[in-house]
């Protein structure tokens, strides 16, 4: 009951993740953005690390994470499943 990351391959997609997040989020669906790049924070920039990584920054802007927690319902599992559904319905692939 930590994190449910989901990945969205958006490529084929006129939608962005951010779309996806805001649209979520006026249903009161509370995800979130994980897994930030390491190489994007300063502490490790402060270190050398690469300053691109392509693969670790396609990562980031097609995952982010469903709500789950210890007293999470059928219903609310139900409730996310729904919405996401029903936004799943209106994105296009191009």
């Amino acid at each position: 009951y930590h994190l449910f990351p989901v990945r969205v391959q958006l490529e084929y997609s006129t939608f962005s993740k951010r779309w996806i997040v805001e649209a979520l989020h006026a249903e009161h669906i509370g995800v979130q953005v994980h897994y930030i790049p390491v190489y994007r924070h300063p502490f490790y920039q402060n270190l050398g690390y690469p300053s691109n990584c392509p693969n670790a920054d396609l990562f980031y802007e097609q995952v982010f994470s469903l709500p789950i927690f210890p007293t999470m319902t059928d219903d609310d599992v139900n409730e996310v499943a729904d919405v996401l559904q029903r936004i799943g319905a209106v994105i296009q692939i191009v």
